[in-house]
């Protein structure tokens, strides 16, 4: 089992949290390229209005992983969740329950902190190894759902419309 200690990040972690992104996008060979900075990452995460909350995996004091989610709400359960954006560990630490215990923290954080009842997430799917992975932990593809996205100026257009 993993020897990582997971813990909330603080701003402190921001370099970390960018890089261990930098490092998801790499591993998808993602066609877009990546956005994140340091200086959103800290606001976004660790200004004011906090948009979403980042767990970090350490292992002998080097990041190692990353677990980045926020609350949504289900009105068909009629129930809070958590929806995790990013779950990645580096590539040498995989295999070690290191992201089941990224997991498993975000999930019993956010059950005490807002009472959430199930979890959501959506994979690239290029990423066989996360597709296995989530599928051995018991998720399911949610046939009914189909993730749609507006974005830059398609999305600037819609609301000057």
């Amino acid at each position: 089992m993993t020897h990582a200690v997971i813990r909330s990040a603080t701003v402190e972690d921001v370099e970390s949290v960018q890089q261990l992104l930098a490092g998801l996008a790499e591993s998808l060979g993602d066609p877009q390229p990546y956005h994140a900075d340091t200086r959103a990452l800290e606001r976004y995460g660790f200004g004011e209005h906090r948009l979403y909350q980042a767990l970090i995996a350490e292992d002998k004091g080097e990041a190692v992983g990353l677990c980045i989610y926020f609350p949504e709400f289900s009105t068909w359960r009629c129930k809070p969740g958590l929806y995790v954006q990013d779950l990645f560990v580096r590539r040498r630490n995989r295999g070690a329950g290191v992201g089941r215990a990224l997991l498993v923290d975000a999930m019993r954080r956010a059950s005490t902190a807002w009472e959430a009842a199930y979890l959501r997430l959506a994979v690239h799917v290029l990423n066989r190894d996360a597709l296995k992975f989530y599928q051995q932990l018991g998720f399911d593809a949610d046939p009914d759902n189909r993730v749609m996205m507006l974005t830059d100026a398609r999305f600037d257009a819609l609301i000057e419309n």
